[in-house]
């Protein structure tokens, strides 16, 4: 899997996720190359949070969800996690990892914030209606200046007036940072409709 691949994987889910956030634990990010999952918690697309509650049991091959508990660390003993299994007999307790437990996130929020500071844009606090439309911030073109925004309708779209392109489309990855094509933004906002109400 390429950097590029990685970012496109995490995009997808936060389309497809309804303004949820998206969760990735560490045992994912490990099949992740090392710089693209380096660029993403430096750039803010990926945060640390709680601990998972529920895990896939790795005891059997039923792959049943359950509730993992945690036995804190005691003198010389370090923390421990497990799963209680109560759907068969030959099986009590599961250890789990607590990579496995461990998890970040990420949200259309963050993706917003990660395009306003790539492009150097002031972040926008004008709300919309539509819940699944988010404003960036004034992007510049050559000829005209538009509202940039994102939509998270299944798909992550950047969008300037009546202009939109999947996001993905639009960042590269380069030297160990994901970073916007900058003609293709120019073009977007160039040849939007400046009747857009969210232009200022």
């Amino acid at each position: 899997m390429t950097p590029q691949a990685a970012l496109i994987e995490l995009l997808e889910r936060v389309g497809a996720s309804q303004d949820n956030a998206v969760l990735v634990n560490d045992e994912e990010l490990t099949q992740w190359p090392m710089a693209a999952v380096a660029a993403m918690k430096t750039q803010g697309l990926l945060a640390k949070t709680k601990p998972a509650s529920s895990v896939i049991c790795p005891g059997c091959e039923r792959d049943c969800v359950m509730p993992v508990h945690i036995i804190p660390a005691k003198g010389n003993f370090p923390a421990r996690a497990f799963i209680s299994c109560d759907k068969r007999n030959d099986i009590s307790r599961v250890p789990i990892s607590f990579e496995k437990l461990n998890q970040w996130q990420c949200t259309t929020d963050f993706v917003c914030q990660f395009i306003a500071t790539c492009l150097e844009l002031r972040r926008s606090n004008q709300l919309t209606d539509n819940s699944s439309f988010r404003n960036i911030g004034i992007a510049k073109g050559i000829k005209r200046s538009q509202m940039l925004g994102l939509e998270a309708d299944g798909v992550l779209s950047l969008v300037a007036g009546n202009n939109r392109l999947p996001l993905i489309e639009l960042i590269k990855y380069h030297d160990g940072t994901y970073s916007f094509d900058d003609a293709m933004i120019r073009q977007l906002v160039d040849t939007a409709t400046t009747a857009d109400n969210r232009y200022t």
